[in-house]
């Protein structure tokens, strides 16, 4: 029998000696599904889909706005936990998109290696899931397209009797 975890435990992930951020389980499907017709992952995915580069290179490609937006709207969406905390009160700070923007604008360094190692792996999926399409050739249409012909060609049909 097939078992299906439907409340996957989150990974701890290490992105510096302060900040460790608990990150969901994403599967290739996830990551594609939060891809679909959002031109703002565009710059990640074309990086992903030539081979990539690290995240450091992905940051760099992008205007620092976009990449802080970007980064936020991501890690609210897959990260459940981390060991973030308001400097003033000195309490956990939930996991929002506005708090991870608010992260990255005062440690901007931070976010090569949170690419690297939370979007990164995901993005491994989707390069496999790419390499992986149907390699074979393109047939035409129709229901016996690209099919080899295995009947013999059918004899004249009979000869007519003339009515009279």
């Amino acid at each position: 029998m097939k078992r299906l975890n439907l409340n996957p435990t989150p990974r701890w992930v290490e992105i510096d000696a302060e900040l460790s951020v608990a990150v969901r389980p994403l599967s290739p499907f996830d990551l594609a599904e939060m891809f679909e017709g959002d031109e703002a992952w565009a710059p990640i995915v074309e990086a992903a889909g030539k081979g990539g580069g690290s995240g450091e290179d992905m940051a760099r490609s992008m205007s620092p706005g976009a990449l802080l937006n970007l980064i936020g709207r991501f890690a609210a969406l897959v990260v459940a936990d981390w060991t973030v905390c308001d400097a003033e009160t000195g309490e956990r700070l939930p996991v929002t998109a506005e708090a991870t923007r608010a992260m990255l604008r005062a440690e901007p360094e931070l976010a090569g290696p949170f690419l690297d190692r939370i979007l990164g792996p995901a993005l491994d999926g989707i390069k496999q899931l790419d390499a992986e399409k149907n390699v074979s050739a393109p047939s035409p249409d129709g229901p016996t397209a690209g099919a080899e012909t295995t009947a013999r060609d059918a004899t004249p049909s009979a000869t007519r009797v003339p009515r009279g």
